[in-house]
């Protein structure tokens, strides 16, 4: 370029900076929104309790899914997560934000049945969201929810739903379509399976 350079070509050196410092500031933001949402789970794990049954208003919550898993064999659950996890790189989806499962309220609501999947997720911004393909979107709604914490492997959380049942019978409470199960605390955070904490949330009518 020095020994050519024009003002044209120089304009044009400086209009690709621009895109490469574009893509980068871009790249940095999605880096400090992984932070700052990892330090807040980090946070949200240390005040936990897990022995009741809490009540709570919560936001609504951008989710990309997996195709519906429910009755999948093995190895085809663990390809459609491998699909998800490729399709959120692809499109920068990963923003330090949760990854969970929901539960349809047929399996939550029936003892033994709680640990049957029928769609896995990944939070993301109502930007990203905005983005993507309609069939992958669902919005968790705002509004009142009863949760449960278990702390142990998240592949068996038949304890906290027994809690949550019984809590939904006391109080005379109609569930929502889904209960939605979310990593606080996973193989990220801590090596030791009996250490992870999972947050289960569903949305209750009085």
């Amino acid at each position: 370029y020095l020994q050519e350079r024009t003002p044209e070509r120089f304009a044009d050196l400086l209009q690709e900076q621009q895109i490469w410092l574009k893509k980068e500031i871009r790249r940095y933001e999605r880096m400090r929104r992984i932070v700052i949402n990892q330090l807040a789970l980090l946070q949200t794990a240390k005040e936990l309790c897990y022995d009741e049954v809490q009540e709570e208003e919560l936001p609504a919550a951008c989710l990309i899914l997996t195709k519906n898993v429910h009755g999948l064999r093995e190895a085809e659950e663990m390809q459609e997560l491998q699909e998800h996890e490729n399709y959120c790189l692809q499109h920068e989806l990963n923003e330090g934000g949760s990854f969970g499962a929901m539960t349809s309220r047929e399996d939550f609501m029936r003892n033994g049945q709680e640990n049957q999947t029928s769609f896995y997720f990944t939070s993301v911004s109502m930007q990203s969201l905005r983005a993507m393909e309609k069939s992958r979107c669902h919005v968790r709604p705002a509004g009142h929810y009863i949760i449960a914490y278990q702390k142990g492997d998240y592949m068996d959380l038949s304890l906290a739903y027994q809690k949550l049942r019984a809590y939904l019978t006391e109080h005379d409470l109609q569930p929502g379509s889904y209960a939605y199960e979310e990593s606080i605390l996973e193989d990220m955070s801590t090596p030791e399976p009996e250490e992870y904490v999972t947050r289960i949330a569903i949305p209750v009518q009085t």
